[in-house]
């Protein structure tokens, strides 16, 4: 997005090539590819409808930096401070402390990689939410 630019200048500016890669446009395929072998998904987006690439990349096992938007936002409470790090919109500050703090090793994100991966797939999971519906379904049934 309008981002880009920016952020590939902060990359550069802090020496982290090496770890975060900044993309464009992605199939299906080189998206999988790219969350098999990662560890930390960045949203750094002003606006998201709901963010579906944040539950894709828990579903990956990712740890979560991301800004408070989409599910991510105070309204949704899905992430929040206890199962990610959210950056305020724009503040750039905020956003380096939060890559530097997790390549630094400052924080074990691994507890909240697996916390995140067994809640989201028990909230997220198309089976879980097939299981709801039947539920919902029987109880209809048998009150008629």
């Amino acid at each position: 997005g309008p981002q880009k630019n920016k952020i590939i200048t902060f990359v550069r500016a802090n020496n982290l090539s090496a770890n975060v890669k900044v993309m464009d446009y992605i199939t299906e395929q080189q998206k999988e590819d790219i969350f098999l072998v990662s560890d930390v998904f960045i949203l750094n987006s002003t606006v998201e409808s709901f963010g579906i690439a944040l539950i894709e990349a828990v579903s990956h096992g990712l740890f979560i930096i991301t800004t408070p938007v989409g599910i991510a936002s105070e309204a949704e409470d899905v992430f929040n401070d206890k199962n990610c790090i959210r950056v305020p919109i724009g503040d750039t500050k905020a956003l380096k402390d939060a890559i530097l703090s997790v390549l630094d090793g400052k924080m074990d994100i691994e507890s909240t990689r697996e916390k995140n991966f067994n809640d989201f797939k028990v909230r997220f999971d198309v089976e879980h939410f097939f299981e709801k519906l039947r539920l919902i379904y029987e109880e209809v049934l048998n009150n008629n």
